[in-house]
């Protein structure tokens, strides 16, 4: 697994041993950020970012790569937070990352509204509008902010009102949708 444009490009981040992670692909990864980047015309310099659910913190560490100014990693699973961790060392990124081994249902309020967040939970858990809800209910969200939902191709999560759907993308067994937060 490697980092694919930015400050970090080309460099490998470490996997997991097990398949208790489910990294998101190279290649999705790839199609995800030039969607963000390209098509919609998102300017990663200076967001603040959320990588939920982390598990390798991949997503995040994309962001950070193409100008990101600080990342926010949560995720409960100790592996995947150690994971994340190394990651960040690898990249020598400590300074512009903060690991939280917390449930992304409670997150605290951030210092500064997130610009961009990455929701990656295990599919089929119901999981992404619950922690949207969340994040909506501690003012996190800063305006026009994307919101990046992974979830298996069968799923249908319910999004509130205040979530426009940008687009969304069947990538094998996996859908991506993009929302943007409308204050």
């Amino acid at each position: 697994m490697r980092l694919i444009a930015g400050k970090y490009r080309g460099r490998r981040l470490n996997t997991p041993p097990s398949s208790h992670i489910r990294p998101t692909t190279d290649r999705m990864r790839e199609t995800l950020f030039n969607l963000l980047q390209n098509s919609i015309g998102l300017d990663f310099e200076g967001l603040h970012v959320l990588d939920a659910f982390a598990g390798t913190g991949a997503l995040g560490l994309e962001a950070l790569s193409r100008g990101a100014e600080r990342v926010i990693f949560a995720d409960s699973d100790k592996r995947s937070l150690a994971l994340v961790r190394e990651n960040i060392r690898l990249l020598k990124a400590e300074e512009q990352c903060r690991c939280l081994g917390i449930d992304a249902l409670r997150l605290p309020a951030p210092d500064v509204p997130f610009g961009l967040v990455f929701l990656d939970p295990p599919y089929h858990k119901g999981l992404i509008r619950p922690t949207i809800d969340n994040l909506l209910n501690k003012s996190a969200l800063a305006d026009d902010c994307l919101v990046v939902a992974e979830c298996a191709h069968d799923e249908d999560p319910d999004f509130p009102p205040e979530l426009e759907e940008i687009s969304s993308r069947t990538y094998g067994d996996s859908k991506i949708t993009i929302l943007k937060f409308n204050n």
